[in-house]
């Protein structure tokens, strides 16, 4: 079967070119028994390659073109001990930590963003992290626009968000007559997937014959577009759709049933304002598919969740065979039989799958792209037994 790609590359297109600055440090302790490496980077790259939208009638979806520049910058340090070094037995542990920095410093023929992911909303723009998402968001004090127009009181009176937001912390969630939050009609930065810091922990026991290995993974911060659960909501098919409203028209009024007081018993919890401020909100159709139905009618910022996990890579079991008759009989010094798992189990506060999926794919150097989740697959569970021959 032959297929054509959706890509096309630029005729002018030239491969990227990176400057990097590095420093490092590298220390011995307890005679060996422990060593540490810090380093410190700082790298450039320009002429990136990135996915420049283009018109449909072209026939084909992007153009690879070299379109930025972008700087990351960073700290790497890793510690390895061996508590114990025996003849019989032994204990290996090694931690790993990690944190970038990245930023888009220029974009082609001046432009200040272009679309690089999936739903038209990841985006490299300059100043900002690769991989952003310019979403919709709910009307927030100190982050939504402070002269838009808003209902003030009960009776309907209307004034500006800044003046309703006056007293009140940033971020705050402004709360209509009806008890419901409302979009904000400016589209903002509403996700960054990138992670704060990396880390893993690495840690092998050997007793005589046999091994015992584990890895354990950390990512800490990020986020993560929910869209397989938007799409849910929309759908009425995600378990949070069971108990909802009962209403009589497809308002936000009129509805019995399932309500909920935003900021309030743990339904987006936090400080709101507002005329509807401790009102319960009737939780029907109307709220699952035209307020938080991200992928279609809906609003980003409900969909967008910490991105965190804590996952057990690997575990491994070796035993080794080195018995005289394996050298005799075999012609092998030894034979090491070894049984693994891999992703195993994840820790995350993350409600679809898997944090760690990714529809669209990694570009530049492993950047960019990440953090949709749209009906992906999760990371692959294996388990795996192998046989290593030694000469």
């Amino acid at each position: 079967m032959v297929t054509r790609s959706e890509l096309k590359a630029a005729p002018s297109l030239k491969p990227e070119r990176s400057k990097e600055f590095e420093a490092g440090l590298d220390l011995g302790f307890f005679k060996d028994r422990a060593d540490a490496s810090i380093t410190w980077y700082d790298k450039k790259s320009s002429d990136v390659i990135l996915p420049e939208p283009l018109p449909v009638s072209t026939g084909y979806f992007a153009q690879g073109s070299n379109a930025a520049s972008i700087q990351n910058r960073g700290w790497e340090v890793s510690l390895n001990m061996r508590p114990l070094v025996r003849a019989d037995y032994g204990w290996d542990v090694g931690l790993q930590w990690a944190r970038n920095r990245n930023k888009v410093l220029s974009l082609g023929a001046g432009e200040q963003f272009i679309v690089i992911g999936d739903f038209n909303n990841q985006i490299a723009m300059v100043g900002q992290p690769i991989g952003v998402y310019l979403g919709s968001g709910f009307l927030r004090c100190g982050v939504s626009n402070g002269t838009t127009n808003v209902v003030a009181v009960a009776g309907g009176g209307t004034d500006s968000l800044g003046a309703v937001c006056q007293g009140h912390p940033r971020g705050a969630l402004y709360v209509d007559p009806n008890g419901f939050p409302l979009q904000d009609p400016d589209p903002r930065l509403v996700q960054d997937p990138n992670y704060d810091w990396t880390g893993s922990v690495r840690s092998s026991f050997r007793y005589r014959k046999i091994q015992v290995s584990g890895l354990l993974d950390i990512r800490h911060g990020g986020q993560i577009w929910n869209g397989t659960k938007g799409a849910l909501w929309s759908y009425g098919t995600h378990q949070d759709t069971q108990q909802r409203a009962v209403c009589t028209a497809r308002t936000e009024t009129g509805c019995t049933g399932n309500t909920k007081i935003f900021g309030q018993g743990g339904w987006y919890d936090g400080p709101v304002v507002g005329p509807g401020a401790g009102v319960p909100a009737s939780i029907g159709e109307y709220w699952y598919r035209d307020v938080v139905g991200c992928p279609f009618l809906g609003i980003d910022e409900p969909c967008i969740e910490n991105a965190g996990f804590v996952k057990l890579r690997e575990i491994s079991l070796t035993y080794t065979l080195d018995a005289p008759w394996v050298q005799r009989s075999l012609g092998f010094s030894s034979i090491d039989l070894r049984v693994s798992g891999r992703n195993l189990h994840s820790w995350t506060s993350y409600t679809g799958y898997d944090p760690e999926t990714n529809l669209g794919g990694a570009i530049s150097g492993g950047l960019g792209a990440g953090g949709v989740d749209y009906f992906n697959n999760p990371q692959t569970r294996s388990f795996a037994f192998s046989v290593t021959l030694n000469h």
